[in-house]
């Protein structure tokens, strides 16, 4: 897979689309090359944990799961470098969306707290951040706090606040709508992954033979979609900022729309072919990325993508719009009509007339995109569309066993359970 290729796959669940995604995870596996993948349902790290892949290809599995209490842990503000303060703008935009008038001052303030921890205590996290929130009763003392920083950037934020509301009150709004955004943090659980790391992702992306998953489990979407938003961000600053110091990286986005928009990721999609990030996305329907992304976001991420791959869709839309893409035919039409006649000696005749012309029609009807079996697909690769059956891990690799557990708890789950049997 040449490292600047960017690819978009839909399709409906059970259409063979995580059929595909296994089977590329496989055959880069083969390259040696570290691979970041989403794993929402949960079931790909399952899959080829069961099946023994890391181990047949040397590769470690790392596991991020914010909602699993046996995940390995991972607060990204510990992997930020040298441009933390722009790093930290980027999260904090995910984290808190411009939804009324007091996002831009709930944005400033966290921001001022976070970089004002990291220069107090050498680290900051969410959790963090919230308990020093918490501690004032009066949002003023901590505002004045804040205003003696020996930090100017968080100065500076502070400052902006007091100006911006003109009022304590106005301050304590803010205070509050930046409360309402972390109340994730409310799961103990998350709380709990996002404190600290059990390792930097930042190094994890420059060393081979490394299967890293960022499990999101759809069960918990509206509770972490922002976090996963932003973690998403974070991955791609990092295999962007650091793409000099690794090798290639695959990056495989599975339904992506789970997650909060990430800012600028269309701008994001045309620039990473310099980064060494063959990058992926799947999802069901085009219209989920209008919903996430905007009006004009499908096209946009379309045409960013050299390679597209339409397995079975339920969206008239998506399957009229790849049948556009695929193009029209010529199409020789021939029609002849016979007319009753009568002579002057009344005798009974047909006219016959014969007419001959030229009409355009779809190459592929949108009806058939919403009929393709099971692992097929259309695809659209550098102006040639083709109907293909597609790979699959099950049958293109030696994986080929339903795996027994989907997460790190299951795991430990199944081990003590067949350790009980064992005894």
């Amino acid at each position: 897979m040449p490292c600047e290729e960017r690819g978009l796959v839909l399709g409906v669940s059970r259409s063979g689309k995580t059929n595909y995604l296994l089977a590329q995870l496989i055959s880069w596996m083969r390259s040696g090359k570290t691979f970041v993948a989403t794993d929402v349902k949960p079931e790909l790290w399952g899959i080829l944990k069961w099946n023994g892949v890391f181990e047949y290809y040397g590769y470690d599995d790392v596991v991020f799961n914010p909602t699993d209490p046996l995940s390995q842990k991972y607060n990204m503000f510990d992997d930020l470098g040298a441009d933390a303060d722009t790093e930290i703008i980027e999260l904090i935009e995910i984290l808190i969306p411009a939804d009324d008038v007091f996002s831009d001052s709930a944005r400033s303030i966290l921001r001022a707290v976070m970089l004002h921890l990291r220069i107090v205590n050498g680290s900051a996290s969410l959790l963090q951040a919230r308990n020093y929130i918490n501690k004032y009763i009066d949002v003023e003392d901590m505002m004045n706090e804040l205003l003696e920083s020996p930090s100017d950037i968080v100065v500076s934020n502070a400052m902006a606040v007091k100006r911006s509301g003109g009022s304590e009150r106005f301050t304590a709004l803010a205070v509050n709508a930046l409360s309402s955004t972390l109340q994730f943090l409310d799961n103990k659980t998350i709380a709990e992954n996002i404190e600290s790391s059990d390792f930097s992702l930042r190094e994890l992306l420059q060393q081979p033979r490394q299967a890293i998953f960022l499990q999101f489990d759809k069960k918990y979407q509206q509770t972490t979609r922002r976090l996963f938003g932003a973690t998403l961000s974070h991955t791609l600053r990092l295999l962007e900022v650091e793409h000099a110091n690794r090798d290639d990286v695959f990056v495989a986005l599975d339904e992506l729309i789970n997650a909060a928009p990430i800012p600028n990721l269309t701008k994001k999609l045309n620039v990473i072919g310099s980064s060494k990030m063959p990058l992926f996305m799947y999802v069901q329907a085009l219209d989920g990325l209008t919903e996430v992304y905007g009006d004009q976001a499908a096209n946009l991420i379309m045409s960013s993508c050299t390679l597209k791959v339409c397995y079975r869709v339920n969206d008239f839309d998506t399957a009229q719009t790849f049948s556009n893409m695929i193009g029209n035919i010529n199409v020789r039409d021939w029609s002849v009509t016979e007319t009753p006649r009568v002579n002057e000696v009344g005798r009974s005749y047909n006219d016959i007339s014969k007419t001959e012309g030229v009409s355009r029609h779809p190459l592929l009807e949108p009806a058939e995109l919403q009929k393709l079996e099971t692992n097929q697909a259309i695809v659209l690769y550098q102006g040639r569309s083709a109907k293909m059956v597609m790979p699959t891990y099950y049958e293109d690799t030696p994986a080929d066993e339903r795996a027994k557990y989907v997460s790190p708890s299951a795991l430990a789950a199944y081990l003590e359970n067949a350790k009980a049997i064992e005894d």
